[in-house]
């Protein structure tokens, strides 16, 4: 029998707290990185800066104005484009999963299953190479109702792919 597709459905507020909880702590980070990045490019902008001062100074001509404009634009692009980038690969799919309050659910066959002790204490998974996310942990009483070739629902974030549940 063919899988059903995947679908969508609005978040239950638990996942969507957990996903404003995430955004939130990656914004505060994504400031942080933007700050030192701009602290470091600055401080390199003034360091070219003196050294051009200093190499005008030596051999008597004066810095133009249009070479300290370039510099200093040119720190203001790098800074705006590294911090786009980043906001992109950081921040951005928890925004759009904050937003839109959207979770996908789809329906996957488990492929093999396996059981592994971690710091002492016995994990269950099951396994779906076609999925988002290739090992599902499950209870033990799931495990053993869970065969290879049974289909189950994994639910987990449109954007970010952070996985919510399965059932």
């Amino acid at each position: 029998m063919p899988l059903q597709p995947k679908y969508y459905e609005i978040m239950r507020a638990d996942e969507h707290d957990f996903i404003a909880t995430r955004y939130k702590v990656l914004s505060k980070q994504y400031i942080k990185i933007i700050n030192i990045f701009s602290i470091a490019l600055g401080f390199g902008m003034l360091c070219i800066l003196y050294g051009r001062k200093a190499n005008a100074l030596t051999y008597n001509y004066e810095l133009p104005l249009k070479d300290i404009i370039a510099i200093i634009l040119s720190t203001i692009f790098v800074v705006a484009f590294l911090g786009l980038g980043i906001y992109y690969i950081m921040v951005y799919n928890y925004y759009l999963d904050f937003k839109k309050k959207q979770k996908t659910i789809e329906p996957i066959a488990v492929e093999y299953k396996q059981h592994l002790q971690v710091k002492g204490v016995l994990k269950y998974y099951v396994g779906l190479l076609h999925a988002k996310h290739k090992l599902v942990e499950v209870t033990h009483a799931d495990y053993q109702i869970i065969n290879i070739g049974d289909e189950i629902n994994i639910e987990y974030a449109s954007h970010t792919n952070e996985f919510f549940s399965y059932f």
